[in-house]
């Protein structure tokens, strides 16, 4: 059965926001950019964070993720639901955007606090923090965008309250982008943003996609690290890691999850 997809509004992707007259450029090139790889837009609902930088980081969590990790991610994860549609964003509607934009199909999720794709591993060899830092460097480097800081001349309080704050500086510190071992990681996974790879190129499947046991999930776990390999758990973390587990995703929970998704 065919479902006809949602039909966004531009405030949709901005609920924060008052009007279109509030929103930046690079805010709507984010839009397009979410659209061309296929990772969803975060909808925030804190207008300090709804800047066009602090998007950037959030979907660069998203972005340096592959496929198969989003995925069972979204099965895990209730926060990371993602509504699918289209949205059409008429020339002038945004102060800096002189032409007609349509995006076919764009995703939208709720931002929020580390809502983020996450699978639950004891270890997580795959791209993160560091390389979503650097991805997004690289993003503002390949738009031609100035640093965020320079949305703070005026007031270390202009722009977004939060930036003031050394975490933020550590987040979008340049010398990261020259990091050996950053690099070498992302040209692992086939990252490569200024060739305009802004995605993992790796084929992988979990052997359990749809887990409804902990033992199911501990299986995955330790495909991925196979696939990524990585080093496999000692008894005491296994072990700590299965109670976690336990105690996160209840065995009536996992069935549950289990059965929407064969009945969708």
């Amino acid at each position: 059965m065919n479902v006809e997809m949602k039909r966004f509004t531009l405030m949709d992707m901005f609920p924060s926001f008052a009007g279109p007259e509030e929103l930046d450029s690079r805010q709507i090139a984010l839009l397009e950019l979410c659209a061309q790889i296929g990772v969803p837009f975060p909808a925030e609902r804190n207008k300090a964070y709804g800047n066009w930088w602090h998007s950037l980081h959030e979907i660069g969590h998203w972005a340096v993720k592959s496929d198969w990790y989003i995925d069972y991610s979204r099965y895990l994860i209730d926060e990371l639901h993602t509504t699918w549609g289209s949205l059409d964003i008429p020339a002038g509607t945004v102060k800096g955007v002189d032409r007609d934009i349509h995006l076919p199909k764009i995703g939208r999720y709720v931002g929020g606090n580390d809502v983020i794709p996450e699978v639950g591993l004891y270890i997580d060899p795959t791209p993160g923090e560091h390389e979503t830092r650097v991805w997004s460097l690289q993003v503002i480097e390949k738009m031609g965008w100035e640093h965020p800081f320079s949305d703070n001349t005026k007031s270390v309080f202009k722009g977004d309250h939060f930036f003031h704050k050394p975490a933020s500086a550590r987040v979008w510190a340049t010398p990261q982008v020259g990091s050996p071992k950053i690099l070498q990681k992302m040209e692992r996974w086939g990252l490569n943003v200024p060739n305009g790879q802004f995605r993992p190129t790796d084929s992988f499947a979990l052997p359990f996609p749809t887990p409804v046991t902990h033992l199911e999930m501990a299986e995955n776990m330790d495909a991925i690290y196979q696939h990524c390999e990585e080093r496999g758990l000692t008894n005491d973390e296994r072990d700590y890691w299965l109670s976690f587990l336990q105690w996160r995703w209840s065995d009536r929970d996992l069935v549950e999850r289990s059965q929407r998704v064969h009945l969708a």
